[in-house]
């Protein structure tokens, strides 16, 4: 018995699938499995962007603020100074120079007292974790 051979380039019993349809699918996979974590990544950037924009803005823009393009000139013997108060708001002070060097050294001097005490509650905090044990010796 001689056994035939099969000239037919697909295997028996499978069915042929058409080749044009693999591509469109194929991109449309590719685009939904890049395309779905871009929007996740983007979305979570945009919440955080306005999230850090909301807590850095530190005065609420309301309409009860008249704003002028008229400014006092200071003169020679005047300083300005724009301050930050505690709620955020902003105020414009003119003084005199020698009220304003005064206003400086105080500042700097309570920011240099606050730095101090601040350093050394620290160094309060971390001596003990720090510290070697005394029955630890030194060889």
């Amino acid at each position: 018995m001689a056994f035939a051979r099969s000239t037919s380039l697909t295997r028996p019993g499978r069915a042929r699938v058409s080749a044009p349809l693999l591509r469109p699918v194929g991109l449309a996979l590719a685009a939904l499995i890049v395309g779905v974590p871009a929007i996740f990544a983007w979305n979570i950037y945009s919440a955080s962007e306005a999230r850090r924009l909301l807590h850095e803005t530190s005065v609420v823009q309301g309409a009860t603020t008249l704003t002028t393009t008229i400014k006092r000139k200071v003169s020679d013997g005047e300083l300005q100074f724009i301050l930050r108060e505690s709620d955020g708001g902003l105020s414009r002070v003119i003084v005199s120079k020698g009220e304003g060097q005064q206003f400086i050294n105080e500042t700097l001097a309570a920011l240099d007292r606050a730095r101090s005490a601040t350093k050394a509650e620290a160094g309060r905090d971390l001596d003990p974790l720090f510290a070697v044990p005394r029955r630890l010796k030194w060889i």
